[in-house]
């Protein structure tokens, strides 16, 4: 199961995406071009998205909504047991037609 500081999600997002780049700067050369300068290694960034159902559904979304807003860093545990400290920067949640459920979008950055 996913896990974030305290929060252990009741169901597994649906959607995972693991991204990782590096950190780069443009220069423009007047008259001569671009140069690039290489800064090194980007973060990870963590994104999913996903459902909360049933009587705790709403509950699920308020107590991950809590965590961002309150020390949005800790310690990350992905379903296949991957763990490491990141920073939660971003969730979303709408609340469809029917009462208990919630679909969900979230966001982390890996602490390099």
């Amino acid at each position: 199961m996913m896990q974030f500081r305290t929060f252990t999600w009741p169901n597994n997002p649906s959607v995972l995406r693991i991204s990782t780049g590096r950190n780069q700067k443009l220069f423009v050369l007047p008259f001569d071009g671009e140069a690039v300068q290489d800064l090194g290694r980007a973060g990870r960034e963590i994104t999913g998205e996903g459902v909360f159902y049933g009587e705790n559904a709403k509950g699920s979304c308020l107590a991950l909504e809590s965590l961002l807003h309150t020390n949005p860093s800790g310690l990350l545990t992905l379903p296949q047991g991957t763990a490491f400290q990141a920073y939660f920067f971003s969730f979303t949640y709408l609340q469809d037609a029917f009462p208990h459920y919630f679909s969900y979008t979230f966001a982390f950055r890996a602490v390099i």
